[in-house]
């Protein structure tokens, strides 16, 4: 079955099993598969300090479909026998994601801290066939054994012949959950393959268990275990405190063009996805990779680099369509830079998704029976740069003071808008000319908004000018003030 996040560990898994087949579930187990993250001490970190409400959505890797809201298990997940696919649907199911230190009652879990609790794979609206066996040539019939990837032949184990080893029936593949807050900036991503097997004598229904969780931060609770999930900036969203960060490095104009086009040099950070790191081993020729561990599993986040044009350059940011954006050009990790070029006034953000990318497509049932339909609407967004626009004030330095304080001169400016600007230099005006004594990395940049700024310059090196003047790197706007 699909979706659900028991964290009341065993009780809720009793009481699941112990509720009878799910009337809206396509597939139903007798209680579903529990997912544990609460009962087990592990969590997601808290938030980052402006974080906006938390929302989540978690799905099975290759089958997840976040678009599919209908909330009704028969308009999703899994197959229909063994011929017809219809998608494993996210529903309108809302997660219990709980105050992790309130649950636990454990001053060890920070203040903030999120986990999930009291849910199911099986919960009706949320549902889906994670077990389904996907080869129409099983016999048996049906494909869905109500097992996470058993180490024995079950067809063979129930006809009266147990204990015969095999790593066929390994099919099911890893669950991941998406946090996302509402200021946009950040997100949370987890993955777990099923519950580790002993051997093909373990006979167990299995579960997914975040407690496995092998790459994220320390857990104080649980000594040498690093279960617990950080957050991570969305890529291409620019930090205001770090002028590193900035998605657009460079925008050149190419030579001898006279229409303004630019060469856009775009970077961002990358994104771990913090898993178990599993390996599931299967010898079964359905599967689309080597195992069903996350492991397993590469090519769960591609990078997309969208564009739209400028409507209004003075309001670039207010007047974009959120469905105006075209994909130009997709990005696979490890690289995290790009190169592109765009027309005079257009605006690029870059798009992250995550899960399995679809192949072929568009996918046929056949495909999607197998997990090749890929996973849609688990994804993130990085603020927009606008880059142009016919702003006058591109990079001017407004405001500019200049005033002596205890051997140096401390210079001040503000920008109400930086849309092509590599950086500020500070010129001493003197008798002999202008001398460069100082620059200052731009903030916004190539932005659309606007900067403030501080330099310190040593007076002595100011050769007696009485005079300094800010040269803004780029549009070559300058400004020039009295030492006061």
């Amino acid at each position: 079955m699909k979706r659900g996040l028991k964290a009341l560990a065993v009780l809720a898994a009793v009481a699941m099993a112990s509720a009878g087949p799910l009337a809206f579930a396509v597939c139903s187990e007798l209680g579903g598969f529990a997912i544990f993250q609460c009962a087990e001490r592990a969590w997601f970190e808290p938030p980052p300090a402006g974080a906006g409400a938390v929302t989540s959505a978690f799905w099975q890797i290759g089958y997840g479909n976040n678009t599919l809201n209908t909330g009704l298990g028969s308009s999703g997940t899994g197959m229909s026998g063994l011929t017809t696919f219809n998608g494993n649907d996210s529903g309108n199911w809302n997660l219990e994601l709980v105050d992790a230190r309130a649950r636990l009652n454990d001053t060890r879990v920070p203040l903030g801290a999120l986990c999930l609790s009291n849910n199911n794979w099986g919960n009706a609206g949320i549902d889906g066939c994670s077990d389904d066996f996907r080869d129409p040539g099983l016999p048996g019939g049906t494909g869905d054994d109500g097992i996470l990837n058993p180490l024995y032949d079950v067809y063979y184990a129930r006809n009266g012949y147990p204990g015969q080893a095999s790593n066929g029936w390994v099919v099911d593949y890893p669950i991941a959950v998406l946090l996302k807050e509402a200021s946009g900036h950040w997100f949370a991503i987890a993955a777990v393959a099923t519950m580790p097997r002993t051997g093909p004598d373990d006979l167990r229904v299995g579960d997914f268990n975040f407690k496995w969780i092998a790459n994220g931060t320390a857990n104080p609770i649980t000594t040498g275990v690093n279960n617990i999930v950080p957050w991570q900036r969305i890529p291409g969203d620019r930090d205001p405190a770090d002028p590193a960060t900035n998605f657009v490095v460079a925008a050149t104009f190419v030579p001898g063009n006279t229409n303004t086009t630019k060469v856009l040099d775009l970077q961002w950070s990358g994104v771990t996805i913090h898993s178990d790191l599993s390996t599931r081993p299967t010898t079964n020729s359905t599967m689309f990779a080597p195992g069903a561990g996350t492991a397993d599993m590469p090519g769960l986040v591609r990078f997309v680099v969208e564009t739209q044009a400028v409507v209004d350059g003075n309001n670039p940011y207010g007047t974009l369509n959120p469905a105006g954006w075209a994909p130009v050009l997709t990005v696979y990790p490890p690289a995290h830079t790009a190169q592109i070029t765009v027309n005079p006034d257009t605006c690029v953000r870059l798009h992250t998704y995550f899960g399995k990318e679809p192949q072929p497509v568009p996918p046929s049932n056949a495909d999607c029976r197998l997990g090749k339909c890929g996973d849609l609407g688990y994804e993130v967004f990085g603020h927009p740069a606008c880059i142009g626009g016919p702003l006058a004030s591109d990079g001017t330095p407004g405001s500019l003071n200049a005033v002596r304080k205890q051997g140096n001169v401390e210079v001040t400016w503000k920008t109400t808008s930086e849309l092509s600007v590599n950086r500020f230099d500070v010129y001493a005006v003197t008798k002999k000319g202008n001398v460069k004594v100082a620059e200052a990395a731009c903030s916004e940049c190539m932005t659309g908004q606007g900067g403030n700024y501080k330099v310190t310059i040593p007076a002595a090196s100011l050769k007696g000018a009485r005079t300094l003047e800010v040269v803004a790197v780029g549009p070559n706007v300058k400004a020039s003030t009295t030492i006061k």
